[in-house]
């Protein structure tokens, strides 16, 4: 019995020596069969790029090349293009894409072509040959002519759009608005900034809004009062079960608006709506920078606290959960 013990331990100790071998065998003919088709792939890319230069003849040479300065050309801005010399290959080649192609062709530089006709600005193979624009100049006349079209493409939209019909006075294309800024740092006025923005804009989403865009057609009528239509007047002005906070608020506005009228001398009937939407609405009838700082220090932190507020307490009697801020993590 003991011998047959021993044998079997032998026979099993051999097996497991046997089973590592064939690993160890294994694995290093993988390795080695890595190694040569690294070789091999070595040699064939060491072979092609020698067939190809020593049979890549001239005229393929130019077409790479050509292609290579068409790139940086396209890439390079059009304004330093223009400032270069005719003898520069950038400006030749934009000469001749300018000069030969339609407005159907897929080159860059018609593409380039179309947005200056949008903005009215002036051709530009034209400005090819006009050497007396400078880099100010060419930044500023791009600017401008940008600029005007879209404060004109806003006067025509807020036409045919009610949602835009508030953003007149203070925006100006580029700028931001004012009612997007705050005058001191202060975390709770910030946090305020996104539902004012909403109501700015058109874009708070009320039940007359909800009834137009979805599918199901729900009910347009207000939730809390249930009396009238739900729409941004009846939200601000009308809504009974908002009282309790909006009666407070609009008698200080009133003030503060009564006030800033009598100084400045405003001998306009002004709209509580429009104020309470957005202050900077008159300033246009009156440039004066007194009267913008006034609006930031007195009138639009009250319109925003309105806002916020309301917003609020709609959210609270109607049961709608609120996001959570997020605060990132500044990175070390």
């Amino acid at each position: 019995m003991e011998c047959q013990r021993k044998t079997a331990r032998s026979n099993k100790s051999i097996t497991s020596t046997q089973k590592i071998y064939n690993l160890r065998t294994k694995k290093d003919t993988r390795a080695e069969n890595a190694k040569l088709r690294k070789n091999d792939r070595q040699k064939l890319t060491e072979a092609r790029t020698m067939d190809s230069k020593t049979l890549l003849p001239a005229n393929q040479e130019t077409k790479r090349k050509i292609k290579q300065i068409y790139r940086r050309a396209t890439k390079a801005l059009f304004g330093s293009i223009c400032r270069a010399d005719c003898t520069a290959t950038e400006w030749k080649i934009a000469e001749r894409q300018l000069g030969i192609k339609t407005l159907k062709g897929n080159s860059r530089f018609i593409a380039l072509k179309t947005i200056f006709f949008k903005y009215g600005i002036q051709d530009p193979y034209t400005s090819l040959f006009d050497k007396t624009i400078t880099k100010m100049k060419w930044k500023h006349m791009i600017n401008q002519k940008v600029n005007t079209y879209w404060t004109e493409r806003k006067q025509q939209d807020t036409l045919m759009f009610s949602s835009l019909q508030y953003l007149s006075g203070m925006y100006r294309i580029g700028k931001c608005h004012p009612t997007a800024t705050t005058c001191s740092a202060n975390i709770r006025d910030i946090s305020r900034i996104p539902v004012r923005l909403k109501i700015l804009t058109g874009s708070y989403i009320l039940q007359t809004k909800r009834a137009v865009f979805n599918n199901t057609n729900p009910d347009p009528t207000c939730m809390l009062c249930g009396k009238s239509d739900e729409t941004l007047s009846h939200f601000l002005l009308v809504c009974t079960e908002l009282d309790n906070i909006r009666m407070t608020l609009t008698r200080e506005i009133i003030d503060v608006c009564s006030v800033l009228f009598a100084k400045y001398k405003l001998n306009t009937n002004f709209d509580l709506l429009t104020i309470l939407i957005n202050p900077y609405y008159y300033y246009s009838q009156w440039n004066s920078e007194n009267l913008i700082s006034d609006i930031d220090q007195w009138l639009e932190p009250l319109c925003r606290c309105l806002c916020y507020k309301l917003h609020a307490k709609r959210y609270q009697l109607l049961d709608i959960p609120t996001k959570s801020r997020t605060i990132r993590k500044l990175a070390k």
